[in-house]
């Protein structure tokens, strides 16, 4: 038997790494996952390149058609910014750790990214050792590109937790 998603935490790569035939790929992925699993309720989307943020207010919104066209059509316009720093989206996390992991429901987290770090910590045994709110988070990551640029983060986060 399945676990429920429940809350999907989408964590989207977009330094500019992540241009070119990649661009679309994030909206495509969200918009897969969002309508085959009936178990998200609702989801949020962070968007991170030098620094995270979010795609739309820091909060949960609701798994339904007119939400997720919104969210797609917000996506397509974001622009791209150049270095990627992971250690700032897990700072973010443990900033908005109230919201994001309310009792009884801790979020699936869905990162889409080449990996490749090019700002603040790399190493990737410190950056998930520091990683106290984001352990407890199921993380599924999806590569872009033909080979991750940085396979032990995608690792090391999915061996965090359920994931």
């Amino acid at each position: 038997m399945t676990t429920p998603t429940d809350r999907a935490l989408f964590v989207v790569d977009t330094s500019l790494s992540c241009d070119g035939p990649y661009r679309g790929l994030s909206g495509d992925l969200i918009r897969a996952v969002l309508e085959r699993d009936p178990t998200i309720r609702e989801y949020a989307v962070m968007l991170f390149d030098l620094r995270p943020r979010w795609l739309h207010a820091a909060s949960w919104r609701t798994n339904d058609e007119v939400s997720r066209g919104e969210t797609l059509a917000e996506l397509e316009r974001v622009y791209l910014e150049g270095a990627t720093s992971f250690d700032a989206v897990l700072s973010e996390i443990e900033q908005q750790r109230e919201w994001l992991m309310m009792p009884a429901s801790t979020p699936t987290a869905f990162l889409i990214s080449d990996g490749e770090i090019t700002w603040g910590q790399e190493r990737i045994p410190e950056l998930l050792r520091r990683a106290t709110t984001a352990a407890p988070l199921r993380w599924i990551t999806y590569e872009l590109g033909t080979v991750a640029a940085n396979r032990s983060l995608f690792d090391g986060l999915s061996a965090l937790g359920e994931g």
